[in-house]
């Protein structure tokens, strides 16, 4: 009797690891990763509100977001350094990088995260002639760790602004497989629209949108949204899937955060 149910205990175990094995289960859940322009924290009000601002990121509950259009110090921003303020009101940890300078102070990109965040390298990438931009690049260490790339190209919607937008994506892929740091999470505020040539040349180094681009999906301007602007991209295509894509409705600034559910294999 005893060693029939010695048997059959071990026939279970056994069919629960090949269960496992066989469906790729490596991740107990999925984790939420969003990208989000703040407009120097203010809403379609105009109006400057570092308080609203942290309680749409909140809302997002998201382990990790990407930010653009960050200040730190600015005479704009009353002095403020957004990253810092907006990491202490969430409990989050940061990353800041530098794109150009503002009166009083400086502008970029930051990644806010619920895990410890490893700043790896600040990339200046080709841009409109009247300010500097750059890519953030940063390592998250979570349970299993990852990489993210924020950045936010040029905004004209010129023929001339749209080969610089497709001169950041081909050095930034470059960038990404000479360091050969996967999975990377590449995200941020492309400027660029869902059937646009930057999309399709992001597409073309093999990375995979999650976005949906059927031009159903819209992020801007957030009162009433009518383009796709704001990106989540993964890098190896395969190594991470992605799941509940959503654009956030909220008017805490002139663009809608993007959100997904990341489960990485």
């Amino acid at each position: 009797m005893l060693k029939s149910v010695f048997f059959k205990s071990c026939a279970a175990a056994v069919c629960l690891i090949g269960t496992l094995l066989f469906s790729g289960c490596t991740s107990v859940k999925p984790v939420t990763i969003a990208t989000y322009n703040i407009q120097i924290g203010r809403g379609m009000d105009k109006k400057y509100d570092l308080n609203r601002t942290a309680e749409a990121i909140r809302q997002l509950g998201a382990e990790t977001v990407i930010l653009n259009e960050v200040d730190v110090k600015t005479a704009r921003s009353n002095g403020d350094d957004q990253p810092a303020i907006l990491a202490e009101k969430l409990g989050m940890n940061y990353a800041f990088g530098y794109a150009s300078k503002r009166k009083g102070g400086v502008y970029g990109n930051a990644v806010l995260s619920v895990h410890k965040v490893e700043k790896l390298d600040v990339i200046d990438i080709p841009a409109n002639g009247s300010e500097s931009r750059s890519a953030l690049v940063v390592k998250i260490h979570a349970p299993k760790p990852y990489y993210v790339i924020a950045t936010h190209f040029s905004f004209e919607q010129t023929s001339k602004i749209k080969a610089v937008r497709l001169k950041c994506v081909d050095l930034l892929a470059k960038y990404i497989k000479d360091k050969k740091y996967y999975p990377v999470l590449f995200g941020g505020d492309f400027n660029s629209y869902h059937n646009s040539e930057v999309i399709r040349r992001v597409q073309s180094h093999g990375f995979k949108i999650v976005n949906d681009l059927s031009g159903k999906m819209v992020s801007y301007p957030s009162r009433k949204p009518r383009r796709l602007l704001d990106y989540l991209c993964i890098y190896p295509a395969d190594s991470v899937s992605a799941e509940n894509v959503r654009v956030i409705n909220t008017q805490a600034s002139d663009h809608c955060p993007v959100a997904a559910d990341f489960l990485f294999k």
